[in-house]
């Protein structure tokens, strides 16, 4: 051992560390407790946690096994080296003798390659994911694995006959109500077509009206313009309207003339007519709003604007208007990550999520006390941190997941989840009498750390005073040594996150527990129940953009609705000013890239790609009489 100082020592156990402890505790050499101990790895330890080979346990015998080992003596086990031994003992057979050793050789040559065999596929590798030169076969990542939707009767089925395929698709409720019981029921007929209505537009009373006009030529620009009349271009806007005695349907009708240019003989409609939003902005607030907070799916969204306002309106345009809200929030989004990386303090985690033809993919939550910021990534893989956390000079508040320890920042770990460490472990090792000092000593200083916050706060003035403590507890766990494997680990593990157990002490408001992150990733988590395995990326990164403006929102005691409704981009500028009304909406038009659900006439498209759009449109509004009624 004084040849190889860097060695490691492999062990299948802990019977080799509790062996060599008593060894050094016999020969009164402790010196060697220093040298030889930090050497041991416990491989058994690390497939326990961290992989699941497909044997019955996890035995050595197994697992070399599975990987392609094969022992000289066929009936080898460690139970029979006891009876070799003792055979050896009261004969002194040499060929017994061999035997024994050729078995002790044989294991360490399986645990090495049971150790190689790990180091193929630890995290790093050059083939992520799946590693197809492991021994034994391929490995797969848990990140690349997939699950069943947490949905009931969502899946799609497999069967082993094709007839049977087409036989079940054709048994569904929907299925045969439209297809089948329709022919031969005349309730069910009545019924569909109650349900197949057009949802038309024509004959509703409107709010106001609009004539749009276009002032200059979108080609050359000239001012010298004819217009000729036609009663067949209009358009309605449908909005939604909100007052102190409710909700109401807000229609606006939007009426223009073709336009003739007298200089270069374009004949064009006003761009904005071209442009106009079918859909305003009260009533995009009001859908995702409902969407958002109250997680109510998009397709009954749809019916509940036809049921109750009499809108008409299909799933893909209720799309379309998170599509458009995420990018104008786009930049609140922006400033809400600023304001989380310029503050003292950041909370961290994350949790699975299903994606459409990705596969398992991952949200993030970084949060303080007042800003909620989502990030989908496609994997667990902590490698962006770095990035998104550039700049950030605070204390980063997180779980035990390896990724966050090599970031520069000062952080915090979640005694919360080391404590549900401790539990798990001491539940199910109730006679680990060491494990139980450890987790005796730990529970009582930090009980006196907690009682001081709640008396006094998150105030270092006063955490301050248990510094000297937290000196002594990790001073006698330095200075000790376990028989037990359990205990052990988790002495190791409290030196390890020395620096980071505790950084709470010394600084005012940073919390020992990472509850914020966990509590608004908690929302994702509910509006994963009803979309995991549904979700497509695009969709994913639109709904948390909009999520983290209303996490933001509950924060800082905002209303979400009223802050969508006011047109405001900063959440500060608007709680600061609360009490002034929104201005009335202008004429509202799609942003330039944004496609347009609205259906539109060959012609009009065709005229709308013919030139730019006008500058300097005018229109002319007309008030709805007062005897016009509103939905």
């Amino acid at each position: 051992m004084d040849r190889h100082a860097e060695a490691r020592i492999y062990t299948y156990g802990g019977y080799e560390a509790a062996f060599l402890r008593r060894m050094i505790q016999s020969a009164g050499r402790p010196e060697l407790a220093d040298r030889l101990l930090p050497r041991l790895v416990n491989v058994l330890s690390v497939i326990h946690s961290h992989v699941y080979f497909p044997t019955h346990s996890n035995g050595l015998k197994e697992v070399a096994g599975y990987l392609g080992f094969r022992w000289t003596a066929p009936d080898a086990s460690g139970l029979q080296s006891i009876v070799w031994r003792r055979q050896w003992e009261e004969t002194g057979s040499a060929a017994v003798k061999e035997t024994l050793t050729t078995y002790n050789r044989e294991d360490c040559l399986a645990l090495r390659v049971v150790t190689r065999c790990l180091d193929a596929i630890r995290p790093g590798q050059p083939t992520p994911g799946v590693n197809s030169a492991a021994p034994g076969g391929e490995a797969a990542r848990v990140e690349a694995a997939t699950r069943p939707p947490t949905i009931r009767g969502w899946t799609e089925g497999i069967y082993g006959v094709p007839d049977f395929g087409f036989i079940c698709d054709r048994a569904y409720f929907d299925y045969q109500r439209e297809r089948v019981f329709v022919r031969t029921s005349p309730a069910v007929r009545s019924s569909q077509h109650r349900n197949g209505r057009h949802r038309v537009k024509k004959h509703r009373r409107v709010n106001r009206q609009v004539e749009l006009t276009g002032r200059t030529c979108p080609s050359c620009g000239g001012t010298e313009l004819t217009r000729h009349p036609s009663g067949n271009l209009t358009r309605l806007a449908f909005d939604l309207r909100f007052t102190r005695g409710g909700i109401r349907r807000w229609l606006t009708r939007y009426t223009t003339t073709w336009h003739h240019c007298a200089g270069c003989g374009l004949r064009f409609l006003p761009g904005e007519y071209l442009r106009l939003q079918e859909f305003c902005h009260g009533l995009k607030s009001w859908v995702m709003y409902q969407y958002v907070a109250h997680r109510i799916s998009l397709p009954n969204l749809a019916d509940t604007l036809w049921e109750s306002f009499g809108l008409p309106m299909h799933s893909s345009q209720v799309h379309a208007m998170k599509q458009i809200l995420a990018a104008s929030y786009e930049a609140t989004y922006d400033r809400l990550r600023g304001k989380i990386l310029a503050g003292p303090l950041v909370h961290a985690d994350e949790t699975d999520v299903k994606v459409r033809k990705v596969g398992q993919a991952y949200v993030w939550v970084f949060t303080n006390l007042e800003e909620v910021v989502f990030l989908y990534r496609p994997s667990r893989e902590g490698d962006f941190l770095p990035y998104f956390l550039k700049g950030f000079g605070g204390v980063l508040v997180t779980d035990f997941y390896a990724a966050y320890d090599a970031l520069p920042c000062d952080q915090q770990k979640c005694l919360i989840h080391l404590l549900r460490d401790f539990n798990k472990d001491l539940l199910a090792n109730p006679w680990d009498e060491e494990l139980k000092a450890i987790a005796s000593a730990f529970g009582g200083l930090l009980r006196a750390v907690v009682a001081t916050v709640d008396r006094h706060g998150l105030r270092r003035k006063y955490l301050g005073r248990h510094g000297p403590a937290v000196d002594a507890f990790f001073g006698s766990m330095a200075g000790k040594s376990y028989g037990s494997e359990t205990a052990e680990g988790y002495r190791q593990r409290l030196l390890k996150y020395r620096g980071k157990l505790f950084t709470f002490l010394n600084q005012d408001g940073i919390p020992w527990n990472n509850n914020n992150a966990e509590h608004a990733i908690k929302a994702f988590a509910h509006y994963r129940e009803g979309v995991d395995g549904f979700v497509t990326e695009t969709g994913l990164r639109q709904y948390l953009i909009l999520l983290s403006i209303q996490q933001t929102c509950r924060y800082k005691g905002v209303s979400f609705l009223k802050f969508l409704l006011s047109r405001e981009t900063d959440i500060d500028a608007f709680r600061d000013h609360q009490s002034r009304r929104p201005a009335m909406p202008g004429v509202e038009v799609y942003p330039e890239g944004v496609s347009q659900p609205r259906p539109s006439r060959k012609r009009l498209t065709e005229t709308a790609s013919a030139g730019r759009r006008g500058a300097g449109e005018g229109c002319t509004e007309t008030a709805d009489p007062p005897s016009g009624r509103a939905g």
